[in-house]
């Protein structure tokens, strides 16, 4: 049985207050060897990706360019120690924190 995290966001943006949906979603959590986040939005440009363990110290760092409204990435785990962690993915006009656990 495995788990996705999954976060919304709604911002009115403008002054046409368009609804602007943000999907942010990690699977599988927990994970053992390999975490996929998608990205469902409206954004274009550069995407900073971190992960984070529970006392701060940073095990990934990557930058990728997100060209279109979907975007998925396979995140290899291999070498982190069991525990909780954080997700950070963040652009030029947004940062989101995701939650999950390596088994």
């Amino acid at each position: 049985y495995e788990e996705a995290f999954v976060l919304y966001n709604y911002d009115v943006s403008g002054d046409d207050e368009l609804m602007r949906n943000n999907e942010f979603v990690i699977y599988p959590n927990p994970a053992r060897t390999q975490l996929v986040l998608k990205i469902t939005n409206d954004y274009s440009g550069k995407l900073d990706i971190a992960i984070i363990n529970e006392a701060g110290s940073v095990f990934y760092k990557r930058q990728f360019e997100k060209n279109a409204y979907y975007f998925k990435r396979e995140i290899d785990l291999e070498g982190l120690a069991a525990g909780n962690y954080t997700l950070e993915v963040s652009g030029s006009d947004f940062r989101e924190s995701l939650p999950f656990i390596v088994e």
